[in-house]
């Protein structure tokens, strides 16, 4: 880890504790993601992680946290990501909270823009959700995750179809909104959200949308 200057711990991504740092060749600060012993010490763990990491860092979009590499410091795996100036979702809207509508759809907007570009590069998130969304100091969404997030949920299939739904369950969340009954006493913009949401979870995946664009 000598090309990296190590600073202190920022905050906590999907895996473990972020640190800040800087790629010394180039002064580019980035963030260092430690991976947990238990996790590192997983086999199969590592193995999907590299695959899916090197999917991650082929790929770029303005609204997702790029994926610049996996380092071996010293028997500590980190994961390198971009420096993002920004706050978990999950830490400003806990679970039991939700946002005004157009704030709601705005976080929608945001990952649906990564995923759809993902997607077209044939590469799935697989655990989008709030811990999964950083809200920049500008106000910018962006979906962090990739590659991390398909290794962590193996048992989920990590895929587009998957994607959207979890997307849908987001915003829905974000609305105060269940997904699970039909929307009543609503005014006609909420009730026309709310069935796409609906659509795009729904149970038989030929009534979903076949993609983020969609």
């Amino acid at each position: 880890m000598s090309e990296y200057a190590i600073g202190g711990v920022v905050g906590r991504g999907l895996l473990g504790p972020l640190r800040a740092a800087r790629y010394l060749p180039t002064g580019l600060p980035v963030i260092l993601e430690d991976i947990p012993a238990e996790l590192a010490r997983d086999t199969r763990f590592t193995e999907r992680l590299a695959t899916a990491g090197k999917a991650a860092a082929a790929f770029r979009h303005p609204s997702a946290v790029a994926v610049f590499n996996l380092v071996d410091d010293g028997g500590q795996l980190r994961l390198v990501t971009e420096w993002v100036d920004g706050v978990p979702l999950s830490d400003l809207v806990p679970e039991s909270a939700v946002l005004p509508p157009a704030s709601a759809l705005a976080v929608a907007d945001g990952v649906l823009a990564a995923l759809n570009a993902a997607h077209t590069e044939g590469l799935a998130h697989g655990g989008v959700g709030r811990e999964a969304v950083v809200i920049t100091a500008d106000g910018d969404v962006r979906l962090r995750g990739f590659g991390v997030a398909a290794a962590l949920h193996a048992d989920q299939a990590a895929d587009p179809a998957g994607d959207l739904v979890n997307t849908a369950r987001l915003t829905a969340g974000l609305l105060g909104a269940s997904l699970d009954s039909r929307p009543g006493g609503v005014g006609p913009e909420r009730r026309a959200v709310l069935n796409v949401l609906r659509r795009a979870a729904a149970p038989d995946p030929m009534h979903r949308y076949r993609s983020a664009a969609g």
